[in-house]
């Protein structure tokens, strides 16, 4: 399963009934808008230093530290 599958499934069938619907739109965008990049990434191949270079990229680009927070604690969370 890909990463990407993996935070759908985890974000309709885990998060869904556990967060205000606020947040559960809120995860939508940011996994829609920027962990979309994950669509052909193994769960399996994720690793430390993978995640590094992502976040590392991000931090390079325009996107707000905020947005960046956001990203990750989505994956933090997705990946316990």
């Amino acid at each position: 399963m890909s990463l990407y599958s993996w935070l759908i499934t985890w974000l309709d069938k885990y998060e869904n009934k556990t967060i205000k619907r606020s947040t559960y739109v809120n995860y939508e965008g940011h996994i829609n808008n920027h962990l979309i990049v994950f669509q052909d990434i193994e769960i399996a191949d994720v690793t430390t230093p993978f995640l590094q270079n992502f976040f590392n990229d991000k931090f390079d680009s325009e996107l707000s530290a905020k947005t960046i927070r956001n990203m990750a604690i989505i994956l933090k969370q997705a990946m316990q």
